[in-house]
């Protein structure tokens, strides 16, 4: 199994630590008010997104490493499955944010299979404390802890690294 920049259960310690003030925002919002406190501010983002323009405009509020690997290709196409994916509302998009601050209902002592956890240190949508987290919870992991790396580079190393790793247990 493979998990790329991936949420750590809501309120471990450090959950925020150098988390994006947006999404730290979002959390404590739906965790307080569940749907009705998190609809009104994923409505008023995606709109956000969805109104922003030009090859970059989505890249905004990433680290350097990140707009840094966001090709004008990459980019389109981040804006092509984020505006599709909002075509028909926000109901997932919302339900993301109420599943992230539930409980996941199972353990993780129970993972059984070959997990490879990849993160960013300089991730700031999903902070290195989440892999760092599920890297000592996870039973047998393979932790790549990546320095240098954010939420977008750290993806574009799995695709050559992660995957033959994987592939290499299986």
């Amino acid at each position: 199994m493979l998990s790329i920049a991936s949420l750590a259960p809501f309120g471990i310690p450090g959950f925020f630590k150098n988390m994006v003030a947006s999404n730290e925002n979002k959390f404590k919002t739906t965790a307080a008010h569940g749907e009705a406190g998190i609809r009104p501010l994923n409505e008023a983002s995606a709109a956000a997104a969805m109104a922003a323009t030009g090859p970059n405009a989505l890249v905004g509020m990433m680290p350097p490493v990140d707009k840094a690997v966001m090709t004008d290709e990459l980019t389109r196409d981040f804006a092509e499955c984020f505006a599709e994916g909002l075509s028909t509302g926000i109901d997932g998009y919302t339900d993301d944010y109420l599943a992230f601050t539930q409980p996941w209902g199972f353990e993780l002592s129970g993972i059984a299979v070959p997990t490879f956890i990849w993160q960013g240190a300089l991730d700031t949508n999903v902070p290195l404390t989440h892999g760092e987290w599920l890297a000592a919870h996870v039973p047998n992991a393979v932790a790549h802890l990546e320095p240098d790396d954010g939420h977008m580079s750290v993806t574009g190393k799995v695709i050559p690294t992660g995957l033959d790793e994987l592939v290499k247990t299986l």
